[in-house]
């Protein structure tokens, strides 16, 4: 509740100084500065308000529509090629199917990605992740089409730190409902905010 009183205590601040100018046409005074700098630092208050209370509301409960069997596999062994040869091996006994995958060193997830199956994980062999990382976690998705959708919500639910691009987009796979919503509330405040008009 918090975070929503947060987004509108935002929102009613741009307004005012959408309308200010208005108001003191009838009203005399001093209108409010509104230039370019103003207007960014609002719009970028007001969209990291709104993606907190996407991601609170709707991300967990869209993630778990779309995903089952959550697996965790502590990443353990001496040297890279031990630890990965215990994860993969673990995995190809116990993945199936489409996966989304994170590595988590304690309760930091440094890094959220995806996979057609188990084999994505060959890719890790020799990465730095398996000497950082202490587990694994994975989920199964329910279908290829919304592979991509699961990976954007787990990387809204779990903020990893060393995801450098965003998830990629597929024309096939369902849309995440957060960048979805999140895109079009940028629409909506660009038009709210021109600097004239």
């Amino acid at each position: 509740m918090a975070l929503r009183t947060e987004f509108l205590r935002k929102l009613k601040r741009v307004m005012e100084y959408r309308t200010d100018s208005i108001k003191r046409m009838v009203i005399p005074g001093v209108a409010k500065k509104w230039d370019r700098k103003k207007r960014d630092k609002l719009r970028r208050e007001l969209l990291d308000s709104a993606s907190q209370v996407l991601v609170r509301e709707i991300a967990r409960k869209e993630f778990k529509k779309l995903v089952h069997n959550r697996r965790l596999r502590s990443i353990s062994g001496r040297g890279i090629q031990n630890r990965f040869d215990h994860v993969f091996s673990w995995a190809r006994r116990n993945l199936h199917g489409p996966i989304v995958y994170s590595f988590w060193k304690g309760s930091r997830c440094l890094y959220v990605g995806k996979g057609r199956s188990y084999k994505r994980l060959r890719g890790y062999r020799g990465s730095i992740y398996l000497m950082v990382a202490d587990s694994l976690k994975t989920w199964r998705v329910k279908s290829r089409n919304k592979l991509a959708s699961a990976e954007c919500l787990a990387v809204h639910l779990f903020n990893p730190s060393r995801n450098e691009n965003h998830p990629a987009k597929v024309k096939w796979g369902k849309r995440c409902p957060v960048c979805r919503r999140h895109r079009g509330l940028k629409n909506g405040l660009d038009s709210l905010l021109r600097l004239k008009g």
